[in-house]
């Protein structure tokens, strides 16, 4: 069967006269050239020359059926690159770890459409592209080197549709090959032959075109190194960091630092070159910003009959700076950017505290424990004391009531002549201390204003609450404080270390009370005079719990001898019962009697 006459009626086939290509739809067969450089299966990097080849067409209508024919120069007969997944000249992408670029861009195939194009992109063979695609017996078979003499290609199930026209980088066109080779060639010249109609049920037509270059009228190359750009985005050889469809390089009207790329793009793939938030890189400017830390403060000391929740943390967000002479001036909210505070439980408030750190009371007796751990705003201060803090504009009726704080139009500052705005040693102005009553991390934005050494002044905009540098001393990923605040862990001694850090030994309950032994200290339960953190009323070497060391404590401890674990035998509390257990008795042996 002659591969010209598939599909096309013998009618159809007498009007393939001189007086019907007068008529043709298609219009003509052209080619573009383009490099490319792709990963093969296995890594290996491909740089080859492609050219697709299209069928022109003046009708949204028009489908081609087949292409047939084809009759290669000279120079067109070389042997094209076939991808290492490829199975020939059939379009064949099997998917998963077979699709690779190469496969996508750089393979040779031959096809009657059915491939997603568009009007600001080269076509892809992605999985299922061109199916249908079958070759007629002049090809030379599909691992041929080149199509042979006369050879041709059909849609081999035409109520697909595959060979439809539409909008390509070339105009109203349809994808019918692609050739890659990494050598000299090209299809100028060659002359092939098509069959299309206008769908199932409409007359065919038949017209032969020799094969031209063409040029792609809607590829620009911007940056001129005589690559469209599609083409450079296409090979990793330009960026566009936007997603624009823009080479970097070609928008230099945001690129401070003269770098090629926009300073955007930067940004967004690197917020910590902008530390400040204003969209301005910061290499371009003198801001000393050097971003938000948060620093949890230890609950100590609060006794027993503190108000302040067991669950409660207290943070400190301080404002960092990178040059000893900065200021950092305040903290507020504007219409342009809000201030906002807030914890998903609220914030503990002292009775004697404040909103601000110039009106809480400093207690330097310690006669009012719970109010240093009291919530408030502040530049660098912690109480009243010589503190020239103020504000304007703020609303705190929300905050005292333990909610939060947010604002568009409130200032908490000093003057640019008070010294508190410089920086400690370690380069930090303290801005606020919080209490969250159920410990969780204060969220928020926050907005800070300064100068810099030069006396020029700096903003920080919308910048979001850190996470605190992680304090872990029983490496359980989680923040001691937290640890401490939910119950997880002990906290008898109250210095804000779980106990199990500084006590492993000594987790101990030898009065018997269902408390263990530092707590029973810690709280007056227990008397501990000698400071060995084991209340004074236990029989220290009394293994048997009976109140005395006698010979039933040293037969208690051989019975137990090498147990692991808890046990009242185990009396130097390192997880084992052996010989320094036995030590302890007979050093203790008659006492307590």
């Amino acid at each position: 069967m002659n591969i010209r006459h598939l599909a096309v009626s013998t009618a159809a086939i007498a009007m393939a006269s001189s007086a019907n290509l007068a008529d043709a739809d298609v219009t003509g067969a052209v080619f573009v050239t383009y490099p490319v450089v792709a990963e093969d299966f296995g890594g290996n990097t491909v740089s080859v020359i492609v050219q697709d080849l299209y069928l022109l067409s003046d009708d949204p209508k028009d489908t081609n059926l087949n292409v047939y024919d084809l009759v290669f120069t000279d120079f067109a007969k070389v042997p094209y690159f076939q991808s290492f997944t490829g199975t020939g000249w059939v379009p064949t992408n099997l998917g998963g770890p077979f699709d690779t670029d190469a496969l996508r861009r750089a393979d040779s195939f031959v096809t009657v459409g059915g491939f997603e194009q568009g009007l600001d992109r080269m076509p892809e063979q992605s999985p299922g592209a061109g199916a249908g695609t079958g070759l007629d017996p002049n090809f030379g078979g599909n691992s041929a080197q080149y199509p042979g003499n006369l050879a041709g290609w059909y849609n081999g199930s035409p109520p697909n549709y595959n060979g439809q026209v539409g909008d390509t980088i070339v105009g109203l066109a349809c994808l019918v090959g692609r050739f890659a080779y990494d050598g000299d060639f090209t299809l100028e010249g060659s002359a092939l032959s098509v069959t299309w109609n206008q769908g199932i049920g409409t007359p065919g037509k038949q017209a032969g075109f020799t094969v031209v270059e063409t040029t792609c009228p809607t590829c620009e190359d911007c940056d001129g190194n005589g690559v469209w750009d599609v083409v450079d985005l296409a090979n990793g050889t330009s960026d566009d960091c936007d997603g624009d469809g823009l080479l970097d390089i070609c928008e230099s009207n945001d690129d401070c630092d003269l770098d090629g790329q926009p300073d955007s793009c930067q940004i967004s793939n690197d917020s910590s070159l902008d530390l400040n938030n204003d969209g301005v890189l910061d290499s371009c400017q003198n801001v000393p910003f050097s971003g938000l830390t948060t620093e949890i403060v230890p609950i100590l000391d609060r006794g027993y009959l503190s108000d302040i929740p067991g669950s409660a943390i207290c943070y400190r967000l301080y404002a960092t700076v990178d040059a000893p002479n900065a200021q950092v001036i305040g903290l507020y909210g504007n219409e342009d950017h809000a201030l906002s505070i807030a914890a998903d439980g609220g914030f503990w408030q002292a009775p004697l505290g404040g909103d601000l750190t110039s009106s809480v009371p400093c207690d330097e007796a310690g006669m009012f424990p719970d109010l240093r751990f009291d919530s408030w705003l502040t530049v660098n201060a912690t109480c009243a004391s010589d503190d020239m803090t103020l504000q304007a504009g703020m609303n705190f009726k929300a905050f005292n009531a333990g909610g939060g704080i947010d604002t568009s139009n409130g200032i908490v500052f000093v003057d640019p002549d008070q010294p508190q705005s410089f920086p400690d040693d370690q380069g930090r102005v303290l801005l606020a201390q919080l209490t969250s009553i159920d410990g969780s991390l204060p969220s928020g934005r926050i907005n800070v204003l300064g100068f810099n050494p030069a006396g020029e002044e700096w903003f920080a905009f919308e910048v979001e609450w850190p996470e605190p540098p992680l304090v872990d001393c029983n490496d359980n990923g989680v923040q001691d404080a937290i640890d401490i605040g939910s119950g997880a862990s002990i906290d008898c001694s109250l210095d804000g270390i779980p106990d199990e850090c500084q006590f492993d030994q000594m987790m101990t309950d030898c009065n018997d009370n269902g408390v263990w032994d530092v707590c029973d200290i810690a709280d007056g339960t227990s008397i501990d005079d000698d400071g060995d953190l084991r209340p004074d009323e236990c029989c220290f070497g009394d293994a048997d719990r009976d109140g005395d060391v006698d010979v039933d404590d040293i037969i208690e401890i051989i019975i137990s001898w090498n147990d692991v674990g808890f046990s009242y035998a185990d009396l130097d509390g390192d997880g084992v019962v052996d010989g320094s257990d036995l030590s302890l008795v007979l050093g203790a042996f008659g006492t307590c009697e």
